[in-house]
């Protein structure tokens, strides 16, 4: 699901070109994983296969946290 937010959030991730998306396993340990990102109007997003794992992770807990990376 994509919320918009205010543009100030995404001022740390200007010119990078990938994200660290850390997502939570049920335990509540972080999997960080580089991806690719677009951010447009407010929303950020990223495109993954529907099996990834942190799809999974997202789908069961929807916390999580976005950092810039150079990878």
């Amino acid at each position: 699901m994509a919320l918009p937010t205010d543009e100030a959030h995404f001022a740390p991730l200007a010119g990078a070109e990938f994200i660290v998306l850390t997502t939570y396993r049920r335990s509540g340990v972080a999997v960080p994983t580089p991806v690719w990102f677009a951010h447009v109007d407010g929303v950020l997003y990223v495109t993954t296969g529907a099996d990834a794992g942190k799809v999974k992770r997202v789908r069961a807990n929807p916390v999580v946290q976005v950092a810039a990376s150079d990878r």
